[in-house]
């Protein structure tokens, strides 16, 4: 049981150790046809003042949009990249498929 705690520990600070070299792990999110930004644009939706979380890229196709502005519209099956905090993911969750 010791040997079992000490791997996670040993695991938890190695995965904090890489959280501080690379801290823009981004977070993605699939638009589906239940979204409801759907045909909306980040500006209009105030993303960023709603979730905290940035859009750093879009899947729109075989096509990644990098650096996207704040005219970049949510459409079906587009995948989102964001980086945001710990609580980010779960903002942008709710915003886009509020329940």
């Amino acid at each position: 049981l010791d040997s079992l705690s000490d791997s996670i520990q040993k695991f938890i600070e190695s995965t904090e150790r890489f959280r501080h070299i690379n801290p823009f792990v981004p977070f993605s999110i699939k638009i589906t046809a239940s979204a409801s930004v759907i045909n909306k644009n980040l500006s209009e939706l105030n993303f960023w003042h709603s979730t905290t979380a940035t859009i750093i890229a879009i899947r729109r196709g075989e096509t990644l949009l990098l650096s996207p502005g704040p005219y970049a519209t949510f459409l079906e099956n587009d995948i989102f990249y964001f980086i945001g905090d710990e609580s980010a993911e779960e903002k942008v969750e709710n915003f886009i498929y509020p329940n």
